[in-house]
């Protein structure tokens, strides 16, 4: 692994005052650190509401038009979140919140952003074949069987089949998920490759399992709040869950000189 200092992506701002920290192995942080990034992220937000407000509506207009072509979306969001790591890193350390930071992840280490969205659409298709093959033979077992033999239980076995699928799912998406997470900030903030980037964030979150067990916990309330009214709570929630994730960053992997 790279001790490459703390020097994220360049910007027209050269007089920029760059946080001197080196990238360590992932640490296993307290329990109630779950629920301290959000409150984290919460800070980040007051300094400059307006500029998330912006950078929210750019990342839900992308989001949302990510959305009408199939599996784009795992491709454009290790772009996007290199993004916000770079506006959040500005903003820790400069007190400046650049709204136009969010497509940085358009302009530097596009390639191997790009990559981890690649293999998150490649298992992702792997998945939908097994579920379209597993799916199919057991509807089409049932539909051979009798009226009478789906009462007296003969169709459980392929429900089972199913219920496995789904458990097999799980098995595969969660260890995807904790491997992207911290990805696209490893690769923007300290040009880790995509490959070990991934690596180091598996490891960080299966060694944080009971913080994020917490902070999961601590955001569903939240999903609820926001709703209220017309969702507009999710101005607010969503640039503090992104601002979560740098500080949570921060937290398990930051050494500070």
């Amino acid at each position: 692994m790279t001790n490459n200092m703390y020097t994220p992506p360049s910007s027209s701002e050269s007089d920029d005052t760059i946080a001197r920290s080196t990238l360590q192995p992932p640490k296993n942080v307290s329990m109630g650190r779950g629920a301290s990034w959000l409150a984290e992220g919460y800070r980040l937000f007051t300094k400059a509401p307006l500029a998330w407000l912006g950078i929210t509506l750019i990342w839900g207009v992308l989001s949302g038009i990510s959305v009408t072509i199939p599996l784009s979306g795992n491709v454009l969001q290790p772009l996007l979140m290199a993004g916000v790591a770079t506006a959040c890193w500005r903003l820790d350390t400069t007190g400046v919140l650049n709204i136009e930071d969010i497509f940085s992840g358009f302009k530097q280490q596009t390639g191997a952003l790009v990559l981890i969205g690649a293999i998150s659409v490649a298992a992702t298709i792997l998945l939908i074949i097994a579920a379209i093959l597993l799916g199919v033979t057991s509807l089409l077992s049932m539909a051979e069987m009798s009226p009478a033999a789906i009462e007296s239980g003969a169709a459980n076995g392929e429900i089972m089949a199913l219920l496995i699928l789904l458990l097999i799912g799980a098995t595969i998406m969660t260890p995807l998920i904790m491997a992207i997470w911290f990805a696209p900030l490893l690769i923007m903030l300290h040009n880790e490759p995509t490959l070990n980037a991934m690596k180091l964030s598996f490891k960080a979150c299966l060694l944080n399992i009971l913080p994020f067990t917490v902070y999961t916990i601590a955001i569903i309330p939240l999903m609820l709040l926001a709703t209220i009214p017309l969702f507009l709570g999710y101005l607010i929630l969503i640039p503090v869950i992104m601002g979560s994730i740098y500080t949570s960053y921060k937290d398990i992997f930051l050494a500070v000189d």
